[in-house]
């Protein structure tokens, strides 16, 4: 694996969650069905739910963190990210409850999973995590990875309770630091069936146990498109875009013909949770079609007032009654993890402009061209260049993506088109290939000091040409250049000379490998 992970985590473009929970049913302020839903309404949601506080969990008066991440990353992805630094200010003060257990007995604890939560949030938006409420976090989540040995790159926790570290943190904390172990560590969680385990290796074990070997007991959608989403802007490294391409075909494979998702027991049934955070990852992956499926299915639970229900019921029962007080915290939940496939809408337009690829003429078949896109946004797009149906994973620096293309070695007309989601901006590249000119009409004799005429036709429209002249016994003289008509043909006289003997009329065109040459007789 290359070193460009590591240049990688101040681009990130993701954003992401936690794994769906199961909660309750709703029901006290009627709302309807929102004729256009959004991310945006969501993330409009979550700020509103969370002025005044932090939530909490609704057992005890505790903040939870983790569900306050989610909501930070779900506004940071919809565009606010004033909203999202809010929330980073109020966890400020109370982080340590969250990345160790000094609180409540663990002394000299340290989390791996919360540690690189919080420092993948801080990271997407810039802040320095040196000294983020008292704490060196990219320290601290340095101690917490093993540096050597047969899991090398791991992250882990340091507590009374066991390691509990898993394939989520490790994830955050590659997405965080674009640390090429900690990355290379994570790839090992992906099973053959493409799908990636929550469970991370025994740290104990050899290097060959460290990864999945065998098909996971239980695939889960959850974990597979939290990491997808969180390593797509790690893309450009070869290894990452295999393991994304992978992994998408297992979640193509999970879908339900509705676009829906379901999770691992016990939310087995199709859910937002798990819906949204499949239509994000997909998209993520280029498959725009799916994703868009998959964010339709959400749409139609999403409550006017940008609020996401956890199922059919539930937002059946909302819209009805309103969304009960003791319900509230499903529905932030789903909320948060659900806004990130919102954005993938079959109507929606991308806003990128694809640069430059070449010269205004022809490009040279089988050649290697380097592809801008412009206008990609610092967070909410996941920019993807489509070339000819294929696809490739953009990343963006300074708003702006590159990406080599190899052009097909074959005569074409070769559609590029870089959007985050359907539609978008596109160009028609025109593509030269090889050819043999053989449709070159000349006179076969021709007297000397006279004139020849040759007409050649099988050109591109506009292509440039070169028409070059060896006269008997001498060498080849340019007698003409230009570009062919609107149909290929160009025309072309000059004089043969005095020598009598045999002539060759040579045409070239835009590109050495188009060329061909017909033999004529000066007489006398």
């Amino acid at each position: 694996m290359t070193s460009s992970r590591a240049r990688r985590a101040g681009a990130l473009v993701a954003s992401v969650s936690t794994l769906a929970l199961v909660g309750g049913t709703v029901g006290a302020a009627p709302a309807s069905a929102d004729p256009s839903p959004s991310s945006e309404a969501a993330a409009a949601w979550l700020v509103d739910e969370i002025s005044g506080g932090l939530f909490q969990y609704p057992s005890f008066p505790a903040t939870d963190h983790g569900l306050n991440i989610d909501a930070a990353l779900a506004m940071l992805d919809a565009g606010d990210t004033a909203a999202a630094q809010a929330v980073a200010d109020e966890l400020e003060p109370e982080i340590g409850d969250y990345i160790n257990g000094e609180a409540f007995g663990d002394e000299g604890s340290a989390y791996g999973n919360p540690t690189a939560k919080i420092l993948y949030l801080l990271t997407r938006l810039g802040v320095n995590a040196s000294d983020y409420g008292g704490y060196d976090l990219p320290t601290i989540l340095a101690e917490q990875t093993y540096t050597e040995g047969a899991a090398t790159g791991r992250i882990f926790d340091t507590s009374i309770y066991g390691d509990n570290a898993n394939a989520l943190g490790q994830a955050f904390a590659a997405a965080a630091t674009g640390d090429a172990a900690t990355v290379d560590y994570l790839l090992l969680q992906q099973c053959p069936g493409g799908d990636f385990r929550l469970e991370l290796g025994d740290p104990e074990a050899s290097a060959a146990e460290q990864g999945c070997t065998t098909a996971s007991t239980e695939p889960s959608t959850d974990v597979t498109a939290l990491v997808v989403g969180l390593i797509r802007p790690l893309s450009d490294d070869a290894d990452v875009a295999s393991a994304i391409d992978a992994a998408a075909t297992f979640l193509a494979s999970q879908q339900a013909e509705d676009g829906s998702f379901g999770g691992v027991a016990p939310t087995t049934a199709p859910n937002a949770n798990s819906t949204g955070l499949a239509a994000w990852a997909l998209g993520s992956a280029c498959e725009y079609g799916r994703a868009t499926a998959a964010a339709d299915w959400v749409r139609d639970i999403q409550l006017s007032n940008g609020a996401v229900a956890y199922d059919q019921a539930a937002y059946a029962e909302a819209s009805d009654s309103g969304i009960a007080e003791n319900d509230r915290d499903q529905f932030r939940r789903a909320t948060s993890q659900a806004a990130l496939g919102l954005s993938y809408d079959g109507t929606a337009t991308s806003g990128l402009t694809i640069l430059r690829t070449g010269g205004g003429g022809y490009l040279k078949g089988g050649t290697n061209i380097v592809v801008g896109v412009s206008g990609v946004q610092a967070t909410g797009q996941q920019p993807c260049l489509f070339v000819g149906g294929a696809s490739t994973i953009l990343v963006a620096q300074d708003g702006v993506a590159r990406t080599g293309v190899t052009l097909p070695r074959r005569t074409t007309n070769l559609r590029l088109l870089a959007t985050s989601g359907p539609g978008g901006a596109g160009i028609t590249a025109k593509v030269l290939g090889p050819k043999k000119l053989r449709n070159i009409n000349r006179t076969k004799r021709v007297e000397r000091r006279g004139a020849q005429v040759v007409t050649v036709r099988g050109l591109e429209a506009r292509e440039s040409v070169r028409l070059k002249y060896r006269k008997p016994g001498g060498g080849f003289r340019t007698v003409k250049t230009g570009k062919a008509s609107r149909k290929g043909i160009v025309r072309a006289r000059f004089k043969v000379g005095n020598k009598v003997g045999l002539g060759t009329v040579r045409v070239v065109g835009e590109y050495g490998f188009r060329s061909g040459t017909k033999k004529f007789r000066v007489v006398s």
